[in-house]
């Protein structure tokens, strides 16, 4: 029920993106001008008298008329209409009215390409605000005093006239990939994880510290807002004054209470883009304030480690994809006794990790005798604990492919005699493991299963003298399956991500 849900809604949105719409927002004669200014166009001429448009879309006016043979500057096309300059007016022009060759039609192509790319940008952008003002509905989300955009250089603590008499923090849950505010209809979130932290005077102070101190903002902060530790102020009856809601994975909080701080590095642009005063905003038309309101990376990591000393939470869960290195030990399937190290490139995407390597085969396997020994180890894992806590749990898949060879030679007086043994081993194993956070982005796991394999080998016996003796036996693969008995698998190691 929740996928169709879920799938209805895209739907929706798929069907509320008014594409026209977006196509005057792109391709139209602000675009061209900036164009202009860049040195961009060719020249053309018009085959037959031509109107020239104010926009592609249907309802378009006609701004001017040119007649045959006219010169005009194309700078941009989409849609079967140019982008031109005709004279001094910018605006659009079928294309059965263009005389093309070659290098125009070339240049179709290309500006039809980028204004398809920039439409596709700006079709993500709309979902990506319909789906947040879609989730902001659905959830109440209350009006938060930071949430107005300004620019702000005074510096202090708005919290000193709050009369509260306790202060806790909690993390959510996490049952849920978004959750809400920490107050919903004025009580307590029911996601939220019980019984929280109540913080000293000395942690409040600190608190206030950092997030009224200019050094934790500066960055441009995503769309997308998902709390996942709040910061709840009550009153002698325990009731709620003011309450912070705190993102770490999209680097923002959002307050009850204004804080100043937060919008101290906001800045105003024009319309270009191009960044101007707050005097010369009120001057000119189309000028807006860019956002710096999100964690710097000094400043994430600064709110991270106090709210580690409050034993709360950090991290929800983790970045879509992450890659890493993970360098194992392991026993299993045949040879147990023999101990392998597993060095593997891992690939995490969302719950799923994906890693594979060489398995180096510790004891005197190597250079004695013609004796060797590798393989080839492949594992999938997926987590059952989604969101990045200290300790994290999954299931896994293992596969690994063992090559063995050994050769050895006696001594019969003027001969030798060659034994000579080759082993092919494929084991598979499930079972579940556990992961733990050690420090940042290193990590230990320990993972136990059970599985069942199979081998192909090839023995030889050679006596240059006694030839009756010499054998060859080969079996496995080719020959009929040779099943090993229920093996085991138990392996330890360390991960390290480098995102």
């Amino acid at each position: 029920m929740k996928l169709l849900v879920t799938a209805c809604l895209f739907m929706l949105l798929v069907l509320s993106f008014d594409l026209p719409a977006q196509e005057n927002k792109i391709f139209n004669s602000k675009r061209l001008r900036q164009l202009k200014s860049e040195g961009s166009g060719i020249k053309a001429f018009t085959g037959s008298p031509a109107q020239v448009k104010n926009g592609i879309s249907e309802d378009a006016k006609v701004i001017k008329e040119i007649p045959s043979f006219e010169t005009v500057i194309l700078l941009d096309y989409f849609n079967g209409s140019f982008g031109v300059l005709a004279d001094t007016t910018f605006g659009f022009i079928e294309k059965q009215y263009i005389i093309t060759d070659f290098k125009i039609e070339s240049y179709m192509t290309i500006w039809e390409n980028k204004v398809k790319a920039l439409l596709k940008e700006e079709e993500i952008r709309q979902r990506s605000i319909q789906r947040e003002e879609e989730w902001q509905k659905n959830f109440n989300e209350p009006a938060y005093a930071t949430g107005n955009l300004k620019i702000d250089k005074a510096i202090e603590n708005p919290f000193s006239s709050v009369k509260y008499s306790k202060v806790n923090g909690y993390n959510f849950s996490l049952k849920n990939e978004r959750s809400t505010s920490i107050v919903k209809e004025g009580k307590l979130n029911e996601l939220i994880e019980f019984p929280g932290c109540e913080l000293t005077v000395e942690q409040c102070n600190d608190f206030f510290r950092i997030i009224t101190d200019t050094i934790l903002y500066g960055r441009e902060p995503p769309l997308l807002f998902s709390p996942k530790i709040g910061i709840v102020f009550y009153g002698k009856n325990e009731e709620i004054l003011e309450y912070i809601d705190i993102d770490l994975d999209n680097i923002q909080l959002k307050s009850s209470v204004y804080i100043p701080a937060i919008n101290y590095y906001n800045y105003w642009i024009d319309s270009r883009g191009n960044p101007i005063t707050e005097g010369q905003a009120k001057t000119i038309n189309g000028a807006q304030i860019i956002s710096q309101t999100g964690f710097t990376k000094q400043g994430k990591e600064i709110l991270m480690e106090y709210f580690r000393k409050l034993k709360l939470n950090v991290s929800s869960y983790p970045p879509v994809f992450l890659y890493g290195f993970d360098l194992s030990w392991s026993m299993t399937g045949y040879y147990n006794e023999i101990p392998k190290i597993c060095p593997a490139f891992v690939a995490n995407f969302a719950r799923n990790s994906f890693s594979v390597g060489p398995r180096l085969w510790l004891g005197n396997y190597y250079g004695f005798g013609g004796n060797f020994a590798t393989g080839l180890q492949y594992t999938y894992k997926y987590y059952i604990s989604p969101y990045g806590k200290r300790f994290k749990t999954f299931v896994f898949f293992d596969f690994d492919y063992s090559y063995y060879r050994e050769i050895s030679k006696t001594n019969q007086g003027y001969y030798q005699i060659v034994k000579k043994n080759i082993e092919n081993f494929i084991n598979f194993s499930i079972g579940p493991g556990l992961r733990y956070r050690v420090y940042k982005n290193l990590h230990i796991h320990l993972e136990a299963g059970i599985g069942k394999g199979f081998s192909s080998g090839r023995n030889v016996y050679y006596d240059p003298v006694n030839t009756g003796n010499n054998y060859e036996n080969v079996y496995g693969f080719f020959k009929g399956f040779f099943w090993d008995t229920p093996s085991s698998l138990v392996k330890a190691g360390l991960y390290y991500h480098f995102l």
